[in-house]
């Protein structure tokens, strides 16, 4: 995330204190007098108000507030969440907000820069993947002459209606061959369907501490969000694992959790960040790898350009397939929601893996 280029955070911290200081002023009328409060009856009627960084968090406290629930997302549609700035007015919304409900993966520099502000007035914070096991970006290497054997296997269960349904997959590396190993933790848990349960039930918990009176609605649609996850789950394990391809290129490493819970290996041609440009030596090895497996298709996503990747999918004669990592929301997908966005995602995987 990159830092913001017009005021320092110890400025913004100034002006946003200053900011809400004239909107407790302005509580007051014309003649000087305070508004008066507001009934019982009146606070309990009205709407949570629920900030959030994340299309996929977005969409999930969407789902299970419901009509008790306004959602903003500070990244809009179109923007790309790891480089969105947003406005002074933007931040200084978030000050009358009951609570803003994030993650880390997007806009790291501003969470770190908002997110004391917002505890010091007295606005709830909380990390619903704070303590959700991460897993590791799968790092593209290069076996040279010496074998460094690497296996990776990964089992993952599923059981529905009393049946079991479980895959293993391997990577064995050998002399003069390609291998992945685990560097740096992915913070894109949300793509995950197992995970975002997790996610869900945390919203859930922080909705229901906010609106007490309504926890029992927030529970019965937490269940049925919980219950499509498990569904949307089972459905990637039974389609991908059935494929003959064990790994798919792509452009940026956002999808490792899927390569985990299902079985394959993801093959980068950037690494852990989108800037970074593999040196020429390693490109070479991509092309090889590329060409050994026979890899038709590469993915990209639409909400940046990656032009080293779109050099290599050119080399390798591939064609381009694009995959959502529900992050932030591109404008030809305004209306979708997490489960529309993961079953194209779904189709796209298996194009990639055939």
């Amino acid at each position: 995330m990159k830092s913001f280029r017009s005021i320092s955070a110890a400025g913004m911290l100034v002006f946003l204190l200053s900011a809400c200081g004239a909107a407790e002023e302005s509580n007051e009328d014309p003649a000087g007098e305070e508004a008066a409060p507001e009934t019982e009856e009146e606070q309990k009627t009205e709407p949570l108000v629920v900030a959030t960084n994340i299309f996929a968090i977005e969409d999930f406290i969407t789902k299970i507030g419901g009509e008790h629930v306004e959602v903003k997302n500070m990244v809009p549609v179109g923007a790309d969440a790891h480089t969105y700035e947003p406005t002074i007015k933007e931040i200084t919304d978030l000050v009358d907000t009951d609570a803003f409900i994030y993650t880390d993966g997007s806009m790291e520099g501003l969470n770190e820069t908002v997110i004391p502000l917002l505890e010091k007035e007295k606005v709830q914070t909380v990390d619903v993947a704070e303590e959700i096991e991460r897993v590791e970006y799968q790092e593209f290497e290069e076996n040279n002459e010496e074998d460094h054997s690497h296996t990776h296997s990964h089992e993952h269960s599923h059981e529905e209606d009393e049946e079991s349904h479980s895959h293993e997959h391997s990577h064995d590396g050998e002399e003069g061959e390609t291998t992945h190993t685990h560097s740096g933790e992915n913070p894109h848990v949300w793509i995950d369907p197992e995970k975002s349960t997790q996610i869900a039930d945390n919203i859930e918990k922080k909705l229901s501490e906010l609106q007490p009176e309504n926890s029992e609605q927030f529970e019965n649609r937490n269940e049925k969000l919980q219950a499509e996850l498990s569904e949307l789950d089972q459905a990637f394990a039974e389609q991908l694992t059935e494929l003959e391809r064990g790994s798919i290129f792509v452009a940026h490493p956002g999808y490792t959790y899927w390569a985990e819970s299902y079985g394959f290996e993801e093959v980068s041609i950037t690494q852990t960040v989108s800037s970074s440009e593999p040196s020429q030596k390693r490109m070479q090895r991509l092309i090889e790898k590329a060409e050994q497996d026979g890899i038709e298709h590469v993915a990209f996503e639409k909400s940046y350009n990656i032009g080293v990747a779109e050099t290599f999918a050119e080399e390798i004669n591939a064609e381009a397939v694009y995959l959502n990592n529900l992050e932030s929301l591109h404008e030809e997908d305004e209306g979708e929601d997490y489960f529309s966005l993961m079953e194209e995602n779904l189709e796209s995987l298996e194009l990639l893996l055939k």
